[in-house]
Parts: C-alpha cells; sequence; structure tokens
C-alpha cells in the first residue's frame, strides 16, 4: 500500500461521523479539564464514561470481545461420526410490516442454514432440526422455523429429513424443545450449528438436557489480527461487536445463576 492510499484511509477514518464526533467530544472534554482545575472531580462523571466509549469503539477491542467467545471454537471440516442429527438454531429474522409483504430471515438466521446445509452435504443424510418460534406469539407473521425449513429445502436439504420445532424463542428452550422432538426418535448425538460467539451458551443448553453435543460454529469474526491504522479509529461497529459479547457474558451468568446449564 503507498504512502497517499495510507493518507487517503486515515483521512477518511478520521472524518467519519462517529469517530469525528468522538474526537470533537474528546478535545473539549480535554479542553475542560485544562482550564476548570477546581471541578476536575466533577467532569469525571463525563471523562469516564467517554473513556469507557472510546475503548469499546476500537477494533482491536472488538477483536479481544469476540475472541474471548470464539476463540474455543474453531471452524470444522468433517463430521463427526456417530451423530444422529444436526440441529441449527434461529437468529434475526425480520417480520412484513406496511411495506414488506412477507417475513424474511435476517443475517444470522440465513448463515446459520447455509452452514447446516453444508454440514448436511458432507455425508450421508441426516435429518435437520431447524428450531425456532416467534418472539412475539401475537404479532402476524411465521415462526422462524418455517422460514428456515424452506431456506434449507432451496439449500439441497431434502424435505423428509428437515424437522421443525416452532416453539422455542430463547437459547434455553431451543434445547428444551429439540429433546421433546428428537426424545421419541431415539437421538441424543447431535452437531449443533450456531454463530461462533452464541456456541458457549448453546451447547451448556443441549448438554444440560442430556444431548451429546458437537459444536459446529460459523460466522467466525475473531480470525485474524492484523495490525493497521483502522484499529486506532473508534467506530460505532465495535461497540455493537462489544455489545454482542457483554449479551452472551451475561446470557451464561444469568443461566447459571438460574440454573439452566
Amino acid at each position: 500500500m503507498t504512502w497517499v492510499s495510507r493518507g487517503y484511509y486515515v483521512v477518511d477514518g478520521l472524518l467519519r461521523p462517529y469517530t469525528l464526533l468522538l474526537l470533537l467530544t474528546g478535545l473539549a472534554l480535554a479542553h475542560l479539564w485544562r482550564r476548570r482545575r477546581e471541578s476536575r472531580r466533577r467532569l469525571l462523571l463525563a471523562v469516564v464514561p467517554f473513556g469507557v466509549l472510546v475503548v469499546l469503539s476500537l477494533p482491536a477491542a472488538a477483536y479481544l470481545a469476540l475472541g474471548s467467545l470464539e476463540w474455543a471454537y474453531p471452524p470444522l471440516t468433517r463430521r463427526p461420526e456417530g451423530a444422529q442429527a444436526i440441529v441449527v438454531l434461529s437468529g434475526a429474522m425480520i417480520e412484513r410490516d406496511s411495506v414488506r409483504t412477507h417475513d424474511v430471515l435476517g443475517d444470522t438466521s440465513l448463515y446459520r442454514c447455509m452452514e447446516a446445509a453444508r454440514v448436511y452435504r458432507l455425508g450421508p443424510p441426516l435429518p435437520v432440526v431447524a428450531t425456532g418460534g416467534k418472539i412475539d406469539p401475537d404479532t402476524p407473521g411465521l415462526p422462524c422455523a418455517v422460514l428456515m425449513a424452506d431456506f434449507l429445502k432451496t439449500q439441497g436439504v431434502a424435505a423428509a429429513d428437515i424437522v421443525m420445532e416452532d416453539r422455542a424463542r430463547t437459547t434455553f428452550e431451543n434445547a428444551a424443545e429439540t429433546r421433546r422432538v428428537l426424545e421419541p426418535k431415539g437421538i441424543r448425538s447431535v452437531i449443533l450449528v450456531t454463530d461462533a460467539t452464541h456456541m458457549a451458551r448453546s451447547v451448556l443448553c443441549f448438554r444440560k438436557q442430556g444431548f451429546t453435543v458437537t459444536p459446529w460454529p460459523c460466522s467466525h469474526r475473531a480470525t485474524e489480527f492484523v495490525p493497521s491504522a483502522s484499529f486506532v479509529f473508534p467506530t460505532p461497529y465495535a461497540v455493537g461487536d462489544c455489545l454482542t459479547a457483554a449479551h452472551e457474558w451475561m446470557g451464561l451468568l444469568w443461566y447459571r445463576l438460574t440454573g439452566k446449564v
């Protein structure tokens, strides 16, 4: 990369609205800190949260936060012997509204289904459980599992091999309802497909229900750390990644406290 290209990326990073606003806010706080020595204790009420926000906005912090969940679950390439079914957990879905005429899968659900279909094609056919209901049962539209099943068919999964579980609304319910569906079939060993960041909590939930679980993570984001200028510029995307990691760690803690894992 030439110096001109590097300069462009530096300027582009600095002029992005989020980064620029953080920079201006930081400069204003620094000015107040220098000019108003007698009120520095009160300024800490603004300086400390601002500093935390800046740290959470750094791509390097997001990389570490996501990696704390993902690195224990590297990608797999071979299907394990003895697996009796593939279970794919629902993620996001976008419900119909006054503009959108039909329900559609969100990106997390799509990626998980694509990976589940790939696992299905790696060996002899196995049942594929699409698990996921409606977050709000009172809203119109279809359960996520129905949309997932339709998409899995387009990816080469035979309709006869798809098992729908359309009642679960949480990760714990994914595991409990999957057990309800698979226990009569005598299936206890499963390949579990979900995001790498979501895998730790999911595995514990399914093991709590008595399953032998092979984690099959997808959508890894903390893959390689390549030092560059972009890693020092705060971005809203990094904050979102840190929030994702925080949600999972808090979920793990809550599930342990409530006996769900």
